[in-house]
């Protein structure tokens, strides 16, 4: 196996359900759990990001953001943010801006830098904020498709809520995750010529070919759907991840009870550990 197919095979079985990674591609889920000793398995359980409050409001401005949203189309704006670890130059940001307005579409922009005000040309259609629950934006219908750096949390968030995406990668392993995603499972495209010029600036002419393309792209965003209505389902009640978490409790609990045997407890210890565990405490902490 390559390098590169482990390192598909361990970010797919780390994040995604099992149902969900065999029919990503059934070549991840077998060869991770090989590289495993005496037996041990991978519990896929997620996407965690569709667990979590998905009315969440965006933290700058309280609901302000989603009732932004709430007065677009649906599939109408273009979502931009770049992560928390990249710093992006003044130069850089000003492009984008440019791009994103030439682009024509509305537009929902996180900008780390609170200074930063677009030129007065390029702020018509875009709302900046400085920090946003992703997630719950994401999962926003009025967002249409995703300008991202492909940190994976970010990707993964953006499969999860069936959104296609425009790799641009930036540091570490982002190259990866946009090769990832463009090649294999064809839910982005990367945006063109994304070293930049001389300087290291990606044009603004670039950044609106890139947008204009994303949001055209029918197949891209019927595989982007298909793969977030897969995802949702596997946190269903009966879903995958559903089920997988089931069992590892069971597989959990199995293992405190040949503890228990191997460590000599007799029948009225047992039975007092198993009514306490009835009652919804387990070594000492009440279960939730």
């Amino acid at each position: 196996m390559s390098a590169f197919s482990m390192y598909l095979c361990i970010a797919i079985c780390l994040h995604q359900p099992q149902k969900l990674a065999a029919e990503l591609d059934g070549r991840w889920h077998k060869p991770l759990e090989s590289m495993y000793v005496a037996g041990a398995r991978s519990w896929l359980v997620g996407p965690l990001s569709l667990l979590s409050e998905a009315s969440l409001p965006c933290i700058n401005g309280g609901d302000e953001c989603l009732r932004w949203l709430n007065g677009k189309p649906k599939g109408s704006v273009v979502y931009v943010s770049f992560g928390t670890q990249t710093h992006v130059e003044r130069e850089q940001l000003e492009e984008v801006a440019h791009g994103l307005e030439m682009a024509g579409w509305d537009y929902l922009w996180v900008v780390r830098d609170v200074s930063f005000r677009p030129p007065e040309a390029a702020g018509k259609k875009g709302k900046i904020i400085a920090w946003a629950s992703q997630s719950a934006v994401l999962q926003h219908e009025a967002v249409g498709g995703f300008v991202s750096h492909c940190g994976w949390n970010s990707a993964l968030e953006s499969i999860a809520a069936g959104k296609p995406m425009l790799a641009w990668p930036m540091i570490a392993e982002q190259r990866l995750n946009a090769k990832f995603l463009v090649e294999e499972l064809r839910v982005g495209m990367r945006i063109g010529n994304a070293a930049g010029d001389q300087n290291g600036v990606v044009s603004r002419e670039v950044v609106e070919k890139g947008v204009r393309e994303m949001m055209a792209d029918g197949e891209m965003r019927n595989k982007a759907e298909m793969f977030g209505r897969m995802a949702r389902n596997a946190v269903r009640d009966g879903g995958s991840s559903r089920q997988t978490l089931t069992e590892l409790i069971e597989e959990l609990r199995g293992v405190q009870a040949r503890k228990d045997i191997g460590a000599g407890n007799g029948p009225g210890e047992m039975k007092q550990e198993k009514v306490l565990v009835q009652m919804g405490w387990q070594d000492g902490v009440k279960i939730a």
